[in-house]
């Protein structure tokens, strides 16, 4: 966020605190069992500088004296109280790191899980297995690939040699990223955007949406709204944030696509006729993204997930309201956790008889039936696609209105 950081600084600082976070549970692990007592409240920005070097120690290509003797520094030259204490303490820490770092990653590639918190560790070996939990675990250290979304799907096959692309489903391309997005080809021309290729599906489970009245809520940044409008559906496109509806309205323009805007919150929104469709891409725990975000696994717990959970009650209900006999709604979030996901839809049905699922069919997603719950539901997970560099987790269950 410093604005007088260059482009080439940014980057290394923000490929410095992503591979942190990828790792933050087993390093803290690991000094955790160094320190011989927990350091004084006052002493937290020293576990931070320790946290750092421990990072280019084991997982940058950093030399180990170089992190040591660097972060050592830092800690010293702070115009804090206790530096001079404490730089002794993190000298030996660091040091501990260089001597232990061929086990600690031996022990990493067997248990990838131990990179996680531990209230998330403990609650996905519970609610998914540790099977599971090992594969999504191992795939979110690695840089996730950037998927875009084409405009129109025919652009492919030029598309994919000047991006250096793959397409791993219709109309999605996916590449390594590399630069700016802005100095990719095709974008300035408004041919594409950025978009996991799980985020993408729920707007696909609509089908023709040609002509159709299509509300898309929480919409902003806006890749929903964007399939939406490019594939003919008149879309009014909701978000009570506007700096993320001015990314709304540039990505509209610079692909020559309308939309509705409107700045509300879900529910001070109110429509004289019920849509044809309603796309609800509730706020969420986001734990299905921790392989671009790493950092939303030490901002979340369990009781965050819970206060989440009752939000998108609320939101689902209202959003439902707003769609006429015979619509369609779309729910979806880009977590794991099934109390916002499997639970809300269950729930809701059981309160509303007017709602019935609309079973969704891997024809649908080009045969891909793992991603296909039992009950027709869509269910992504990290680990999906995993030789292809894996996928966000995403849930999506389609509803209408008799």
């Amino acid at each position: 966020k410093n604005p007088d950081l260059e482009v080439r600084d940014r980057a290394l600082v923000k490929h410095l605190t992503t591979t942190l976070f990828r790792h933050l549970g087993a390093i803290d692990s690991a000094m955790g069992k160094w320190l011989k007592k927990p350091l004084p409240a006052r002493a937290v920005w020293v576990r931070h500088w320790m946290r750092i070097g421990a990072a280019q120690i084991l997982f940058l290509n950093v030399p180990d004296h170089a992190a040591v003797n660097t972060t050592v520094a830092e800690i010293s030259g702070a115009k804090r109280s206790g530096a001079s204490v404490f730089k002794n303490l993190a000298n030996a820490i660091l040091r501990n790191f260089v001597r232990n770092q061929k086990d600690i990653l031996n022990d990493l590639e067997k248990n990838p899980e131990k990179n996680l918190p531990p209230w998330l560790r403990i609650h996905w070996e519970k609610s998914l297995g540790l099977e599971k939990l090992k594969k999504i675990a191992a795939v979110q250290v690695i840089q996730p690939p950037l998927d875009v979304v084409l405009k129109n799907p025919k652009d492919a096959g030029a598309l994919l040699h000047p991006l250096d692309a793959k397409e791993v489903f219709k109309g999605v391309l996916r590449l390594r990223p590399r630069g700016l997005i802005e100095n990719l080809p095709g974008f300035k021309e408004g041919k594409w955007w950025a978009q996991d290729l799980a985020a993408s599906l729920p707007a696909r489970l609509f089908g023709d949406v040609k002509g159709k009245a299509v509300l898309d809520l929480c919409a902003a940044p806006g890749g929903k709204t964007l399939y939406l409008a490019s594939r003919g559906a008149y879309v009014i496109a909701v978000d009570k944030s506007r700096p993320r509806l001015e990314r709304l309205k540039e990505n509209l323009a610079r692909t020559g696509l309308e939309a509705t805007i409107v700045c509300s919150d879900v529910f001070n929104f109110t429509a004289e006729k019920g849509f044809d469709h309603i796309l609800l891409d509730a706020p969420c725990s986001a734990t299905g993204t921790l392989r671009r975000h790493p950092d939303v696994a030490f901002q979340r717990n369990l009781k965050t997930i819970a206060r989440l959970a009752s939000l998108q009650t609320k939101m689902l209900d209202h959003s439902f309201s707003l769609l006429k006999t015979g619509g369609i709604l779309v729910y979806c979030v880009c977590s794991l956790e099934a109390t916002e996901g499997e639970d809300i839809i269950e729930t809701f049905l059981k309160a509303n008889k007017s709602a019935k699922r609309q079973p969704i069919t891997p024809g649908e997603l080009e045969d891909h039936k793992e991603w296909v719950t039992p009950d027709g539901d869509l269910r992504t997970l990290p680990s999906d696609m995993s030789d292809d560099g894996g996928m966000d987790g995403f849930f999506a269950a389609r509803l209408v209105k008799t």
